[in-house]
This record gives structure tokens, C-alpha cells and sequence, in this order.
């Protein structure tokens, strides 16, 4: 059984060029009737995420009209140019207005995470309160989605965006209140830039997307 009533607003990050892919990540098919960033929507919910909320950028009107009948709240970032971080700026700005206990950030291109994975998180997240960061770890490796406390998140909205310290890890790494959380999934460590490494990981997300 999965945490419920989180009050956790998921952030998915969709917003860059996805250039050595060929086309846009959040587009590419998992199988006849899932996308990539369909099956990262479900994954948010159904691990926990009170809301979700997907920053889209390049590609915005295609990513958005491909997935209209998704429960998912959308946030357009003109300035995705600036990179990452702006597009975790915007997410942010709009989750803390609604969700008081904090943010699931989440890359698009992330492949195969388990749901059981994401609950873990939003567990550890539930049961310490008082954690600025909890990070998951697959053999001694971080990865990814990473959870921020309100007031973790809310502090990032201070700094500008194209400056050097506007970065998710330089500022986790600054964080005296982190976890590293262990866990069974070396799918939190994957990252499809490519086409050739995206259809190493397809399997597995495949399968995940039956449960949908």
C-alpha cells in the first residue's frame, strides 16, 4: 500500500531540447498506447503525489496536446534555455502554493522507476519531517527522483537561475538535513540521452506500463 493524502506535489522536468535523442523524450512510445512521460505521470500518482505537475518548454504545445487526458497540471518555461534549474524554479513556485509537505523532483528521461521506489521516498519523507533532502541511493550511487522539503525548495526560488550556484547538487551538497536512502531499483541511476540507451531500458519500463 502506497502513502496517501501526501500533501507532495511531483515535478516532472520536460522542458529541455532533447537534442542527441532525435526528438523530444517525454514523446518517445513505451508501447502502443504509453509515452515516456505518460508513464512517469502514472508513476507519480500512483506512488503517491497528492498532485503532478510536468514544466515543459521546447516542444510545449506538442508534449502538452499529445497528453490532454492526463491528470497532470502543466507549466510552460519560456526561459528553458537557461537550463535545468529554471525549469525546477518554476515547478517549485507553483507545488509550495499547494502542497505544504514538499516536492518529488523527477527528469523525464529517468527510466524505469519502480512505484515502490517513489513510495519509499514520500515514506521517509512523511515519517522525517524535519529533512531538508532524501536522495536514493543504488549501491553507494545517488540517483534519482529526489525529494525537497518546502522550506529546501522554497529557498531555491531565491537564487538566480544562470548563476554558478544554481545548481540541484551544489545545493543538495550544502544541505546539513540529508538522507541517503538505500534502495533495490538500479533504475534510479539511468538516464536515456540516446536512442540506444533508451531501447536498453525500454524493456523495463515496458513492463511497468502494463499496470497502467
Amino acid at each position: 500500500m502506497h502513502p496517501t493524502n501526501t500533501n507532495i506535489t511531483g515535478i516532472i522536468l520536460s522542458a529541455g531540447e532533447s537534442s542527441r535523442m532525435g526528438r523530444h523524450k517525454a514523446l518517445i512510445e513505451i508501447d502502443e498506447k504509453t509515452t515516456l512521460l505518460g508513464y512517469q505521470i502514472w508513476l507519480l500518482h500512483a506512488a503517491g503525489c497528492e498532485r503532478v505537475v510536468v514544466v515543459v518548454g521546447c516542444d510545449a504545445n506538442l508534449i502538452i496536446k499529445a497528453h490532454a487526458d492526463l491528470e497532470v497540471s502543466w507549466l510552460v518555461n519560456e526561459s528553458w534555455r537557461a537550463g535545468q534549474f529554471s525549469s525546477i524554479q518554476k515547478g517549485i513556485s507553483e507545488a509550495i502554493e499547494k502542497n505544504n509537505n514538499g516536492v518529488i523532483i523527477l527528469p523525464v528521461d529517468t527510466v524505469g522507476i519502480s512505484p515502490d521506489t517513489v513510495a519509499a521516498i514520500i515514506e521517509s519523507a512523511l515519517q522525517n519531517p524535519h529533512l531538508d533532502v532524501i536522495k536514493p541511493e543504488f549501491e553507494g550511487k545517488g540517483g534519482h527522483p529526489t525529494f525537497l522539503s518546502r522550506v529546501f525548495a522554497q529557498n531555491l526560488l531565491n537564487l538566480d537561475p544562470v548563476s554558478a550556484k544554481a545548481r540541484l547538487d551544489i545545493q543538495i551538497r550544502n544541505s546539513k538535513s540529508i538522507m541517503r536512502l538505500p534502495v533495490n531499483d538500479k533504475n534510479i541511476i539511468s538516464n536515456a540521452n540516446t536512442s540506444q540507451t533508451f531501447e536498453t531500458l525500454k524493456l523495463e519500463q515496458a513492463s511497468c506500463a502494463k499496470k497502467l
